[in-house]
Parts: structure tokens; sequence; C-alpha cells
């Protein structure tokens, strides 16, 4: 297509990881070694110590608090490469990692919905408008509308961000929950929905709980988490 044709112009003819000669802003080799999600919980992703058995497992969290979403689907553990690439795309405008990257999330989805129903529709963790102007998008809702396409479903957006909140990484998960509450407002018709809720980072669930439970109170029938990412325990 044109369009991928001109797009793939302004990629680096090396990768940007490695240097090696490639086609892709990415090589082979630093894809293959990009950290990805193995042992994890079966409902928030979080990677877990292998056991090397296949039945369900639960973190601590989960198992003290069931949450709200019914699960988080992501591909890689947030560190290193991963990291740099995510935050490349965030603060940096590289837009397309976000595009490398989201199309290892479309694998992932299409392997975790393979005997499950997927989501009646693709949404975005909401931006304040403020950060949304600064940073000139929003990652979130840029990466929702990637997916919905390559798993053809439609994108709606269902939420908006009612308060610019204090950014969520300088604090633990207690502090975020305060952080978000009624930072968040359903503006669309949600009711018996399957929703999939889309954002690049999972860290400690406090946002995915917040959108779900907020989701679940508007008559949504079940909210499904997708990342890019899953940060491990520290």
């Amino acid at each position: 297509m044109l369009k991928t044709r001109i797009f793939n112009a302004f990629l680096p003819a090396s990768c940007e990881l490695c240097s090696a000669p490639s086609e892709h802003s990415l090589c082979d080799a630093c894809n293959d070694d990009l950290p990805r999600l193995h042992d994890i919980c079966t409902q928030c992703s979080l990677p877990l110590a292998s056991s090397g058995e296949k039945t369900e497992r639960y973190c601590g969290q989960c198992l003290k608090h069931k949450p709200a979403f019914d699960k988080v689907v992501a591909s890689f553990i947030y560190k290193d490469e991963v990291a740099w690439l995510i935050n490349q795309f965030k603060h940096k405008n590289r837009l397309h990692f976000g595009r490398h990257l989201s199309r290892y999330l479309d694998r992932r989805i299409k392997m975790m919905y393979r005997s499950d129903t997927l989501p009646d529709l693709v949404t975005s963790v909401p931006l304040h408008w403020t950060r949304a102007f600064t940073r000139g998008f929003n990652q979130s809702e840029l990466l929702s509308r990637f997916l919905a396409v390559d798993v053809n479903r439609p994108y709606q957006n269902t939420m908006r961000k009612l308060t610019r909140t204090q950014k969520q990484q300088d604090l633990d998960r207690r502090a975020r929950l305060n952080n978000l509450k009624q930072a968040f407002e359903v503006k669309a018709d949600v009711n018996n929905k399957h929703i999939a809720v889309v954002d690049d980072v999972v860290t400690t669930g406090a946002t995915a709980e917040t959108l779900a439970t907020l989701l679940k109170a508007a008559g949504a029938r079940r909210v499904d988490i997708w990342a890019l990412a899953r940060t491990p325990k520290t």
C-alpha cells in the first residue's frame, strides 16, 4: 500500500536498539529478545515465579481482593528495551514504536481469545485534555484504534477524564486509587456491553480497577484490559 511505503520511508535503515542493518525499526534478533510474559496471574497478568505448571494461578492481590476487571491481556514485561520503546512512543512522538508493539498485542489477544468471545467494542483510557494537548495525542487512544482494526471490532470513545490528576508513576497503589477518585466519567451507552479498555502499561492495576468499576456501574457486563506491557512486582 502507498500509505505503508510512505510511512516506512521515514523509518531508519538500521535497528534502533542495536544499530544492525534492518528494513524495520527493530531487527529480528532484538525483536526476539524483547521480554515477553509467560508465567502470569490468570486475572491481572502480573509476572509470577515459574512453577512449571499450566493450571490457573493468581497473585496475592487478586486472591485477596477480586478485581473489578475480568482479565488483563498484555504482551511484554515492562522493563529494559520494552520500557524504552514505550517511553519513546509516548514522550518522543515515535509513533511507529506504538504500532510495532501493538502488532504483538494483537497476536496475543487472538491467542488469548481462541476459546473466548472477543469484546463488543474497544475503548481507551482517557487523557485529560490539557495533557493530550501538551503531548499532542493520547497514546492509549492511538493503540485502541490500531487494535480495533486488527481484531475487527468497533472503537468507541466511552469515557472522559474530568480532572488533571497527579502522574500515576509517582504514586503507590493506594495513592493511585485515591488520585483517581472522581477523575473519570462514562459518556456513552455501555449497557450490557463486553468492553476492552486499552492502555500502554498496567503497573499496579489502579487505573484498570477504577475504569472497570466505573464501566460496570454504568451497566457493562464485562471489562477486559489490553496493554502493551505489565510491570513486574518490585
